[in-house]
């Protein structure tokens, strides 16, 4: 067994970092194709290699990814459970999922071997790949998935024996898993077929099955229900043509190249200029690290990471400097908002979900975003007149020499945003190119900053696989959840209900955001939405709702879940980096949240916040 583990473990080491250069060739390969066509001439083949590539690294790499357990998971239950009962749970969660593999890997192989007898290449790209080999990808990433869980079925079995656990209270664990098993039958047999994934899916995700395997499960069981054994080959196909998407590629460049600026120090850099720019004003720090948010979310687009770094570096400085503590904490977390502010991957998955453009989306943000941000400004400086002491740093000031040496530091953070944003809203190029030019962006100005070596871009690009193998994970598994809505006429149903009540839409809105708000106390954001856009955005257009605001809508919406106890993620991150109590974060947070709520009612009575600058796109 040791051998058969470490060989394993080595296997599995080779697909992670196998996938690991595609990711870094993925931004080569966009960067190259944006560039020809700068120059004149055109790289038609390289498009297909680009998305077939990011296709191969997702199921290459879903190995890697669930070895190292970057998959997101609704464990509110499971952290409440015993030390006994959370492996008992583990068994199940890991049978589960081998079910799925065997079924998504048998059926993969069927049409990979159908592709090859047929003799089938890509219809898209001048070289004419064999679809029979680039597909025989899904059985291969499945047989490596299979053996993982596996090993880790074997290690859970294993240390189980070492606890012995009372026989009272494995015979309980068993009644409340048979009892889960015939609530699902039960639905199965006697609701709808839609009404009966929602609550297999909730059962299947409370269990603690990983959200993208969860989804895949339950679309499984829902193509099933309705239309037979047959339309199961469907499965492997909608999963990889969920993948093959240009669209879809921004996703992990902008995660790649947002953490190739954080290991850059561009964050740090950029904080340390922004701080000159406002010594004179009230809590120069606060309003430093409100504009730096931004610009780091601007840069990386994801809130995780954006307060990650940002409460990472401003967070000691502001409690050194003796600002209040709980506003410190709360504009930390406020200033992080990485999904509004574009580029964003709340932006991009919704986009791929509705095809909506992403750039117009991209630029529908920014307008909430000045208004969220100007509230944070306005806030902060008013709560801190009112506050009795004076921060340590009131009477800091700096020479220009200083100044300009923080300018040059923090230049290139700075002016990231700025071509990125901007040749998006002057139509330079596309958001997916977009990405690629951040990824070398970051390359050339780690190395012209000597900020950056080999060691940083390796640390950046690992960082970055296990984030984006989660999110074209989930995307592949809500993909099949996607097609089984669409598909089953569900949406026709609740469009007529909705009718029927003559439901206006305020009242859909407000119900939508409390299902979203509830949702975020226990699952973030990537999941969230690829759980609830397809059901809740042809509700939207057919009640008259810009799909434009409604994208600005359910990102603040998801925002704020992700600073909604119990389980918002964004309040872990700050309460890792303060190692406070959970209840102080909270309530230094609650300032915040009601300024995320008032940007959604600005915005819904002014829509042209959001609506103008992308109406005015080249």
């Amino acid at each position: 067994m040791k051998y058969i583990n470490l060989a394993i473990n080595k296997v599995v080491s080779g697909t992670g970092l196998f996938s690991a250069v595609l990711l870094f060739l993925l931004g080569i390969f966009v960067f190259c194709n944006s560039l020809s066509r700068f120059l004149g001439f055109s790289l038609p083949w390289l498009f297909d290699v680009t998305t077939f590539s990011m296709v191969i690294m997702a199921f290459i790499g879903a190995a890697y990814a669930l070895r190292e357990k970057v998959h997101v998971s609704v464990d509110i239950i499971k952290s409440l459970l015993s030390k006994e009962t959370k492996k008992l749970l583990d068994i199940f969660i890991y049978l589960v999922m081998i079910c799925f593999f065997v079924l998504l890997g048998w059926k993969g192989f069927n049409w990979a071997s159908n592709n090859l007898a047929h003799g089938v290449v890509s219809t898209t790209s001048t070289l004419k790949l064999p679809m029979g080999v680039l597909t025989m990808v899904i059985p291969v990433g499945c047989l490596l998935l299979i053996i993982q869980a596996l090993k880790d079925l074997v290690k859970t079995i294993t240390e189980i024996k070492e606890l012995s656990i009372p026989p009272k209270k494995f015979l309980t664990f068993c009644l409340i898993m048979i009892l889960l098993i015939l609530v699902g039958i039960f639905s199965v047999l006697y609701l709808h077929p839609i009404a009966a994934m929602f609550i297999l899916l909730l059962i299947v995700l409370f269990c603690g099955v990983p959200v993208a395997f969860s989804l895949g499960i339950v679309g499984v069981v829902g193509l099933y229900l309705l239309y037979g054994n047959m339309q199961l080959l469907q499965v492997p196909m909608i999963m990889f043509n969920s993948l093959n998407s240009w669209s879809l590629t921004s996703a992990p460049l902008f995660i790649l190249g947002g953490m190739l600026m954080s290991e850059g120090k561009a964050a740090e850099r950029l904080f340390s200029f922004i701080e000159t720019l406002f010594v004179r004003l009230p809590c120069p720090l606060l309003l430093a690290t409100i504009i730096s948010g931004a610009f780091f979310c601007a840069i990386t687009g994801s809130s995780v990471a954006a307060h990650a770094a940002i409460g990472t570096i401003c967070l000691p400085l502001l409690f050194a400097r003796g600002y209040y503590k709980p506003l410190a904490v709360g504009v930390v977390a406020g200033a992080t908002v990485g999904t509004l502010i574009p580029p964003s991957n709340a932006f991009i998955l919704y986009g791929c979900l509705t095809e909506v453009s992403i750039g117009k989306l991209f630029m529908a943000g920014i307008g909430p975003a000045v208004v969220l941000f100007s509230f944070y400004i306005i806030y902060a400086i008013v709560r801190s007149y009112f506050l009795k002491g004076k921060p340590q740093d009131e009477a800091m000031s700096f020479t220009a020499k200083e100044r300009l040496a923080r300018l040059k530091s923090g230049f290139w953070g700075m002016l990231a945003p700025v071509i990125i944003l901007g040749g998006i809203y002057f139509g330079a190029f596309t958001p997916t190119e977009a990405g690629g030019i951040l990824v070398v962006y970051a390359l050339i100005s780690g190395l012209i900053s000597k900020t950056m070596g080999w060691k940083q871009i390796w640390n950046a690009i690992h960082s970055s696989l296990g984030l984006s193998l989660m999110i074209l994970l989930i995307m592949a598994g809500a993909s099949i959840y996607g097609k089984v809505i669409s598909q089953s006429q569900f949406i026709n149903v609740l469009l007529n209900f909705v009718q029927s009540i003559n439901m206006t839409a305020p009242i859909y809105l407000i119900i939508v955001l409390v299902i979203i708000l509830i949702l975020g106390m226990f699952m973030e954001g990537v999941s969230i939405t690829m759980i609830m856009v397809p059901l809740t955005f042809p509700i939207a257009m057919a009640l008259g709702i810009d799909p434009l605001w409604f994208a600005v809508f359910y990102v603040i919406g998801t925002e704020i879940g992700l600073l909604t106890p119990p389980v918002g993620l964004n309040l872990f991150v700050i309460q890792g980096i303060t190692k406070m109590p959970q209840t102080f974060v909270i309530r230094s947070t609650v300032p915040f949240l009601c300024m995320l709520v008032l940007t959604l009612i600005v915005c819904y009575f002014f829509p042209g916040i959001v609506t103008w600058l992308p109406n005015s796109m080249y």
